[in-house]
């Protein structure tokens, strides 16, 4: 799990049924109370080719912004649901992942964050692999 903690907060972590997939809430700071706007809270995503090695680094959905937490893969591993801050109540949203064989991953611009050595936040998913931002029904 080296590449999965850091000096941050990563909590509420999933798995995918086969062990090469896992989601988590990563936060760029502690979250005390209503102290938090959510601002920096992301939903990530590590992975890697079989289940007696470590994870990669993980990756940001972009696809998924805003106060956001909680992850929780389907066992087929095709639709994700978090719950998300809406003003002062949360809801349940989900996406749905697109077929493909891998999601790519894009470099993001340097920031702060990214320079600190054990940060998350270098490696971004594709935001056509999860599509469909919705409430879930």
């Amino acid at each position: 799990m080296r590449n999965i903690n850091t000096d941050e907060l990563e909590y509420a972590a999933s798995i995918s049924s086969d062990g090469l997939e896992l989601y988590f809430t990563g936060a760029g700071g502690m979250i005390v109370g209503n102290l938090a706007v959510g601002a920096r809270l992301r939903i990530l995503v590590a992975k890697r080719d079989h289940t007696d090695e470590p994870f990669e680094l993980p990756r940001v959905i972009d696809s998924i912004a805003g106060f956001v937490e909680a992850p929780t893969l389907t066992a087929d591993g095709r639709i994700l649901y978090y719950h998300q801050r809406d003003g002062e109540r949360f809801h349940i949203y989900r996406v749905v992942k697109k077929k493909q064989k891998k999601c790519t991953a894009k470099k993001s611009p340097p920031s702060r964050r990214d320079r600190q050595p054990s940060a998350h936040g270098v490696r971004h998913c594709d935001q056509n692999c999860w599509v469909g931002r919705h409430l879930a029904p």
